[in-house]
């Protein structure tokens, strides 16, 4: 049950980083998205952490640019 819960809050954080990054608030979404990865690295959830990594690349590169 906890790692339901778990994973159900690491999927809505990911969903506020994309809600933040397309409203262009790329720091909020930059902020949501670390603590998605957190909770997916608590989770053991290798190939949920990969994709939150490359998305979290893709925005901290549009923020230096």
């Amino acid at each position: 049950m906890i790692k339901c819960l778990a994973r159900e809050d690491m999927m809505a954080h990911a969903a506020e980083a994309v809600s933040y990054h397309f409203d262009g608030n790329r720091y909020a979404a930059l902020f949501h998205i670390r603590i998605a990865m957190g909770l997916a690295s608590r989770l053991k959830d290798a190939a949920a952490r990969k994709v939150l990594m490359q998305y979290q690349n893709r925005m901290r590169r549009k923020c230096v640019n």
